[in-house]
C-alpha cells in the first residue's frame, strides 16, 4: 500500500507539472508573440485543456492495459513526461523558425513510442496546436501538414516488433513528409519554382531522419528489446530457479523442460514470441517452490527475479484466466496438457502403446469444449498446425518413458 501511495503521489505531481508548465509556457510566450490579450487567453486556455486531455488519454490507456509493450504504466509515466516536456520546449521555440522546418513528425513519433498510438496523436496535436497558435503566419494547412505526417509515421511504425525492421517505415514516413511539405508550402510560395525553395524542406527531412534514428535507437533499447538479455539468462536450464526446481521437484522440472521443447517448436512455426513462450513453459510450475503452484506464488517469484512483463502476463493467463487472450498462452497450455497426459500414461506402464493422434484430438476437444479459445485470436489454421506438430513428435515422446 505504501508503494502504491508513492506511485500515486508521483503521478499526481507529474500531472500537475505538465498542466502548470504547459499553461505557464504558453502564457509567457503568447505575451511576447501575440498582439492582444484575447489571443493570450485563448492560447493559454486551449493549452491547459489540451494538457488535461493528454493526461486523460494516457491514464485511461494505462488502466485498460493499452500502453505499448509496457503494461505497468507507473513505470513509464516518468519517461512520457520527459518526452512531453521536450516536445513542449520545441513547441514554444519553433515559431522562430520557418514553418517548413518544423520536425513535428519526429515529435509525434517520440510521444507515441513512450505511450501508444492514441496518446501520441493526442499529445502531438496539442503541441502542434500551440506552435501554430504562436506563429502568426501559420494557417490550417500547416497544422494539417504536420498532423498528417505525424499520424502516418505513427501508423507505419505500429507493427514494429522485436526484430525491429524499421527501414521501410522510416523511408515512407520521410517521403510522405517531403511530399506534404511540397504540396502545402513550396507550391504556394509566390515565386517561381527554383531549387532554393526546396532547401529548407530537404533540410527538415534530413534533420527529421537523424532525430528519428536517435528516437528509435532509444525506443529499441528501453522498450522493444529491453528484456533481450534477460531472456537469455532465464531461458537457461542452469538458471538458479530451474536448478532449485530440479533439486526439490524433479518430476515438475522435467515436465517443464519437455513442455518448453514443444512450445518452442510451435511458437517458431506459428511466428509467435518464442522467447516468451519458452520462458512461460519453463516457469509454469515454479510456484511449487513456495508450496502450491498458484498465480500468487508464481507472481511473487517472478517479481523477485524481475521477469519480463510479457512472461508474467502469459503465466497469469495460464494459471488464473479461464479465457486467455494471447496465442502464446494457448500454445503453453496445450503443450503442458499433452506432456502431462503422456507422463501419466508412462508412469503406469513405460511400455504402453499410445495412439498419439487420438490422445491429441481428445485434449483439443476437451480444451475447446471448455471455452479456452472463446476470446483468443488463434486461428483454425494455427490450431491445425499445432495439432500436427504434437502428433508428429512420436520419437521425442520416447524420452518421457
Amino acid at each position: 500500500m505504501k508503494e502504491k501511495n508513492k506511485k500515486l503521489l508521483f503521478n499526481s505531481i507529474m500531472s500537475a507539472l505538465i498542466v502548470v508548465l504547459t499553461g505557464g509556457a504558453v502564457f509567457g510566450c503568447s505575451y511576447f508573440y501575440m498582439e492582444n490579450e484575447y489571443q493570450i487567453i485563448r492560447n493559454t486556455v486551449m493549452a491547459v485543456m489540451g494538457a488535461l486531455v493528454v493526461l486523460y488519454t494516457f491514464f485511461v490507456s494505462a488502466k485498460k492495459g493499452r500502453l505499448d509493450y509496457q503494461k505497468e504504466h507507473e513505470g513509464i509515466f516518468g519517461r512520457f513526461v520527459i518526452v512531453y516536456m521536450l516536445g513542449l520546449l520545441f513547441a514554444v521555440a519553433l515559431p522562430v523558425l520557418p514553418a517548413s522546418g518544423w520536425p513535428y513528425m519526429v515529435i509525434f513519433m517520440a510521444l507515441a513510442c513512450f505511450s501508444n498510438m492514441a496518446c501520441g496523436i493526442t499529445a502531438g496535436s496539442v503541441l502542434l496546436m500551440i506552435t501554430v497558435f504562436l506563429t502568426s503566419s501559420a494557417g490550417t494547412e500547416i497544422f494539417i501538414l504536420y498532423f498528417m505526417s505525424g499520424v502516418v509515421a505513427i501508423t507505419l511504425f505500429q507493427n514494429v516488433d522485436e526484430a525491429f525492421d524499421v527501414g521501410v517505415p522510416t523511408l515512407l514516413s520521410l517521403l510522405f513528409l517531403f511530399v506534404c511539405e511540397t504540396a502545402n508550402i513550396v507550391l504556394f510560395v509566390n515565386e517561381k519554382l527554383t531549387v532554393e525553395l526546396f532547401v529548407i524542406p530537404v533540410i527538415n527531412v534530413v534533420i527529421s531522419a537523424i532525430m528519428l534514428a536517435a528516437i528509435l535507437k532509444v525506443y529499441n533499447y528501453l522498450i522493444v528489446n529491453q528484456y533481450r538479455d534477460k531472456y537469455q539468462v532465464i531461458n537457461d536450464q542452469e538458471y538458479p530457479l530451474m536448478v532449485e526446481l530440479k533439486e526439490k521437484h524433479r518430476e515438475e522440472y522435467y515436465h517443464t523442460i519437455h513442455t518448453a521443447y514443444l512450445s518452442d517448436r510451435i511458437a517458431k512455426k506459428l511466428h509467435l514470441n518464442e522467447m516468451v513462450t519458452k520462458a512461460a513453459s519453463y516457469y509454469l510450475k515454479i510456484g511449487t517452490l513456495r508450496g502450491e503452484n498458484n498465480w500468487e506464488n508464481v507472481k511473487e517469484i517472478c517479481e523477485e527475479h524481475k521477469f519480463p512483463i510479457e512472461v508474467k502476463n502469459v503465466l497469469k493467463e495460464c494459471l488464473d484466466v479461464k479465457e486467455p487472450k494471447q496465442k502464446e498462452t494457448v500454445v503453453v497450455v496445450f503443450a503442458d496438457e499433452v506432456i502431462g497426459a503422456l507422463q501419466e500414461i508412462f508412469a503406469k506402464d513405460k511400455e504402453a502403446t499410445v495412439d498419439y493422434t487420438q490422445l491429441v484430438d481428445k485434449i483439443f476437444h476437451k480444451k475447446m469444449e471448455g471455452g479456452l479459445l472463446k476470446d483468443n485470436l488463434i486461428t483454425y489454421s494455427e490450431l491445425q498446425t499445432m495439432r500436427k506438430i504434437f502428433v508428429e513428435e512420436k520419437l521425442y515422446y520416447d524420452f518421457l518413458r
